[in-house]
């Protein structure tokens, strides 16, 4: 998706004390949107796409060119929320987490390495912490421009839309979403309000795409042709990867948006599936 900038006529720098800021960040693009939270109206969404993966110090470039070249960014919100998109991460029960082995936790899993900061999120609706990691120096950024933001990994955003508890006419039967970002993909696979599998993998081609996605069907014992997918993020369905897999998947629908709140009219081109992570962000606490 090319750059772009929306910003409603009703946007007023004078009243973001009102508005809640939410900004995604990964080495592929830089997004924020900003909701107003008096008449429930996202009033701004911007895009910054780059053309190739970016290493982290050039990330951090671009945060600071960002911070300053945008004023709506250096004002007082009632909320700041900040997004990190990596695969560098770990889920723990919570009846099995200690916060003093939160170190011990990540590098099971995950190769420690310097100038990174360990977070974690609290996850409640699958009573889980997710621990990941953010670039110190990026880390250092996003605070030094915000009073107070609560960072968050792309999974907490993702499963609190998704997860919730089954009413009496649905069926207790596996689900499975993708959310898809330039070079990866996070598969969830879940039940009602119940985690079943949260994993991300790296792909290159559009067969890389499908065959991982049919692994995990296979593996979860989950018919393609009888299992609802829903999908997110970085693709369309006019692209290769979405027709492929159409072949194989025949339900397939894109994750819109809560309706709780009210859009811009200037968003009327923008496929919301592409940013629900990061417009259902305010909602995480």
């Amino acid at each position: 998706m090319e750059s772009f900038s929306i910003f409603d006529k009703s946007f007023d720098l004078h009243k973001t004390k009102h508005y809640v800021l939410a900004l995604q960040l990964s080495n592929y693009d830089i997004s924020f949107c900003i909701l107003d939270t008096v008449w429930k109206k996202y009033l701004a969404l911007k895009h910054i796409s780059f053309d190739r993966k970016m290493e982290n110090e050039e990330i951090e470039i671009e945060l600071n060119s960002l911070f300053k070249m945008e004023s709506c960014l250096n004002k007082t919100y009632k909320k700041v929320s900040v997004m990190y998109i990596t695969s560098r991460y770990t889920f723990v029960p919570d009846v099995f987490y200690q916060k003093e082995n939160m170190f011990a936790y990540y590098a099971f899993n995950q190769n420690v390495v310097e100038r990174e900061d360990i977070l974690e999120n609290h996850i409640p609706k699958c009573e889980s912490m997710v621990l990941y990691g953010l670039p110190s120096k990026t880390n250092e950024i996003i605070n030094e421009q915000f009073a107070n933001p609560i960072i968050f990994h792309q999974s907490c955003s993702l499963l609190n839309n998704l997860l919730q508890p089954l009413d009496a006419t649905q069926n207790d039967v596996l689900n499975l979403s993708v959310s898809v970002y330039r070079d990866s993909f996070d598969v969830v696979v879940y039940q009602g309000d119940k985690l079943k599998l949260y994993n991300t993998f790296s792909y290159k081609t559009e067969n890389d795409f499908v065959y991982f996605i049919m692994f995990v069907l296979e593996k979860m014992k989950m018919n393609p042709r009888k299992t609802d997918v829903k999908i997110c993020g970085s693709i369309q369905n006019t692209s290769n990867r979405f027709k492929l897999l159409s072949k194989y998947i025949k339900s397939i629908q894109f994750i819109d948006t809560k309706e709780q709140v009210l859009y811009s009219e200037k968003f009327v081109n923008i496929q919301p599936h592409f940013f629900s992570n990061l417009l259902n962000l305010y909602q995480c606490e």
